[in-house]
């Protein structure tokens, strides 16, 4: 059964995009001027890192580090290598789809 996430726009200066149950989520920053975008997440990268390789295939973002803290927090650094303006937009389309196939 192929599920869709939910994402809340907010006005907050970041998007939170999470999976269907909860179990999972992603928050993003809007991108900074120089193209900059910190991701924060409620579970461990380390144990994701074929997410984590899917995100820097994307072609429209690089991303600079993954970093676990513990099992319910990591951090991931991306670049955007577009106009930051749509990096943002782009992910929201995108994190959904690579969060069902690799979480």
């Amino acid at each position: 059964m192929k599920t869709e996430a939910i994402i809340r726009r907010q006005q907050r200066g970041f998007v939170s995009i999470g999976t269907p149950d909860g179990t999972h989520r992603v928050w993003l920053q809007r991108p900074t001027a120089s193209g900059r975008i910190c991701a924060a997440c409620n579970f461990a990268l380390a144990g994701h890192m074929n997410l984590v390789d899917a995100i820097d295939l994307l072609g429209y973002v690089s991303v600079d580090a993954a970093v676990s803290y513990d099992n319910d927090y990591s951090c991931l650094t991306l670049s955007c290598i577009l106009a930051p303006e749509g990096c943002l937009e782009k992910l929201m389309d995108d994190i959904p789809k690579l969060m069902e196939e690799f979480l």
